[in-house]
């Protein structure tokens, strides 16, 4: 539906691209950006690593092939919540698993702001996909991995998808929430919140570290232009 939804709608033009979707990347690959004076204003200085692989996407790839790749991409968020729905579901009556799988994946196909990024340059529903992955193997922490490495590949999930988009950081939340539940005792909870915790902190200092040390080289502060006064 996401790929039927991108190509019938046809190419978009939305602010954020014609502001720094498309313009940072295109700085950035030609060495004029740190030349440069906020062209996108707060924006410029925003991790820009998803927008470079959208841009390489673009240069390489015609306008339909572009929308469909991305929205193929983006689609897997819907999947994800079909199986979280499921999951939840088992935990009350296995029985109907299916069926609120099946609900929970129709309604991520109703929301209105997923659907109307589905197969433009908007990150927020691509980012979303390791976050609701993180999330499901929490839900399901022991059945496909051991409790600690279940949340520590979540943690690993959390922290790209924050490295990449760094309001994602909020979803770490959900991590407490977790801990909280299910069957582990006090011990076990404690081991893989902190085997989340430190996979989450490793995976943002990897995916996000060069972009916030090269902030930090240029400007003294490596969330610029945020907090500049602390």
């Amino acid at each position: 539906m996401t790929i039927w939804y991108a190509a019938a709608r046809g190419q978009d033009f939305n602010y954020d691209q014609q502001n720094y979707h498309i313009g940072i990347p295109f700085l950035l690959a030609h060495g004029m950006f740190w030349e440069s004076v906020a062209p996108a204003g707060i924006a410029s200085y925003l991790n820009p690593y998803a927008l470079e692989i959208q841009f390489f996407a673009i240069r390489h790839l015609s306008g339909i092939g572009f929308a469909v790749t991305l929205a193929v991409v983006q689609s897997s968020a819907f999947m994800i919540a079909g199986l979280i729905s499921a999951d939840i579901a088992k935990l009350a009556s296995g029985s109907r698993a299916v069926a609120f799988g099946l609900l929970g994946f129709a309604l991520s196909l109703l929301a209105p702001m997923p659907l109307s990024q589905a197969g433009t340059t908007f990150t927020d529903l691509t980012t979303a996909v390791p976050v609701l992955a993180a999330y499901a193997l929490l839900l399901t922490r022991g059945r496909w991995f051991s409790p600690l490495t279940s949340a520590a590949l979540a943690g690993a999930l959390l922290g790209t998808a924050t490295a990449l988009k760094l309001t994602n950081g909020v979803f770490a939340l959900g991590v407490v929430g977790f801990a909280l539940a299910g069957p582990d005792g006090p011990r076990e909870r404690i081991v893989w919140l902190l085997g989340c915790m430190v996979a989450a902190i490793l995976a943002f200092a990897v995916v996000g570290g060069p972009w916030h040390l090269a902030l930090w080289q240029h400007f003294g502060n490596p969330v610029f232009p945020f907090y500049n006064d602390l």
